[in-house]
């Protein structure tokens, strides 16, 4: 290193020094306070119909919600984190499967439905079933 090399060398680590704690303190400054829940997040503000029925999977709890045993939604609720980062959820109906949403982790998700007789989860990425109820 020659004279001018180190001169300049420390007047970078000189500015450094000066400007970090700058730097830190709108870092630590912009932190967020109030930390969102997952759970407000995946469950939706929709109003419920009343509970049909409840069918307990390994890690999925489905619940069938409606008027007269006419199934109006489908509640999903995720006890553990699934093995996939997202799963797609499918209505089974007489004419085929229809997309009813995706799901990404712990939470309850609710899907508006019109007349099906089943839930499929697929892992939408490796096209493998997940978890399927008929009701």
């Amino acid at each position: 290193m020659d004279y001018r090399l180190r001169k300049s060398h420390k007047l970078y680590w000189i500015l450094l020094l000066l400007v970090m704690p700058f730097l830190m303190f709108f870092a630590i400054k912009n932190i967020p306070t109030k930390v969102v829940s997952s759970k407000s997040i995946s469950e939706n503000s929709v109003a419920k119909e009343p509970l049909i029925e409840t069918y307990e999977l390994k890690d999925v709890i489905i619940r069938t919600r409606g008027n007269n045993n006419r199934i109006a939604q489908v509640e999903i609720e995720i006890t553990h984190p699934l093995k996939t980062p997202s799963a797609v959820v499918y209505a089974i109906t007489d004419s085929g499967e229809k997309s009813l949403g995706a799901i990404y982790g712990k939470g309850i998700y609710v899907f508006q439905t019109e007349s099906i007789s089943g839930v499929k989860i697929m892992d939408g990425i490796k096209n493998q079933e997940l978890f399927k109820t008929v009701f």
